[in-house]
């Protein structure tokens, strides 16, 4: 069955994309497997080949179906701009990979319906003294002709299928053609989410309304064992250590329960890990930024 065939059969379903190293095709299973205790839409899997034959191949069923990533998207930062035209729901919410579902997304739901393309994040102005991805703001403004940028995160969103189609190719432009040149790489790590925040200026993107359904990182840090206030654990940062077990428990559950292999653990734990040793470094650079500028900066969740 063709994607725009199967398209006419979906309202609304729950996407997520696994590309660039199997991990995240293990992690994208477990955030199934997590969803799945909470819904019943349909999830559907955007995969680079290998992800793809990885899944179908140890995991068949998960997902209901998986689309592989069109042709012309050849960078993996910007396999996220591709969801609109790989899966065929009418109305998407994307989840991240290496995201654990802990309640009902009810409200999340609710929150995107009535529009185009709906994100967390915030409009800054010219005038904002913050950065995004380590790119100041005011400069974001001023090099693409905004009058206010919206940072953001993009570890779940809703769209409409339709509109989200010239949304995610427009952020896919303009990553590739104005992003990803060399003077953008040599200032660092180039995120999508400046594609996201530049093209929703743009475009006046009504935010999504607050409480964010996300677990923030002072939220991780404190976050107990069967603590589900908020519905989404993405691995932003390192959660708690008891909250961390918990949730592997649930990850070991779960696969148990479907026979199959506790091979994903060690990737979850890999990340938490590497998101822990990089806290102390970040404040230490936030703070010696701080004091060349004469004041205190306030790091990002």
């Amino acid at each position: 069955m063709s994607v725009d065939n199967a398209a006419s059969e979906h309202g609304l379903g729950f996407v997520t994309v696994a590309s660039g190293n199997i991990k995240y095709a293990e992690m994208a299973v477990d955030m199934a497997l997590s969803l799945r205790e909470q819904h019943s839409e349909p999830i559907w899997l955007v995969a680079d080949e290998a992800s793809a034959r990885h899944v179908n191949q140890n995991y068949p069923g998960i997902f209901d179906g998986i689309s592989l990533i069109p042709a012309g998207y050849d960078l993996v930062r910007t396999h996220k701009f591709a969801i609109a035209e790989a899966a065929p729901c009418k109305r998407g919410i994307f989840i991240d990979a290496d995201t654990l579902v802990l309640a009902p997304l009810d409200k999340l739901i609710a929150k995107t319906r009535g529009h185009g393309f709906v994100m967390m994040g915030a409009f800054l102005p010219p005038d904002s003294d913050r950065k995004h991805h380590g790119r100041p703001v005011r400069g974001l403004i001023r090099e693409f002709g905004l009058e206010r940028y919206f940072t953001n995160h993009s570890a779940a969103f809703g769209y409409e299928r339709e509109y989200a189609r010239s949304f995610l190719r427009e952020c896919h432009e303009v990553y590739t053609r104005r992003l990803y040149t060399l003077r953008h790489r040599l200032q660092g790590f180039v995120g999508d989410e400046l594609a996201f925040g530049i093209v929703a200026a743009r475009r006046g993107m009504e935010p999504m309304d607050k409480p964010f359904p996300v677990l923030w990182s002072n939220e991780l840090a404190r976050l107990q064992p069967h603590d589900t206030w908020k519905p989404l654990c993405h691995f932003i940062n390192a959660p708690a250590q008891p909250a961390l077990d918990w949730m592997m428990d649930e990850v070991r559950r779960r696969r148990r329960e479907r026979g199959f292999a506790l091979v994903s653990e060690q990737h979850w734990r890999q990340k938490a890990a590497r998101r822990q040793k990089s806290r102390p470094v970040k404040r230490l650079i936030a703070r010696i930024k701080g004091l060349i500028c004469g004041k205190e900066l306030v790091t990002k969740h």
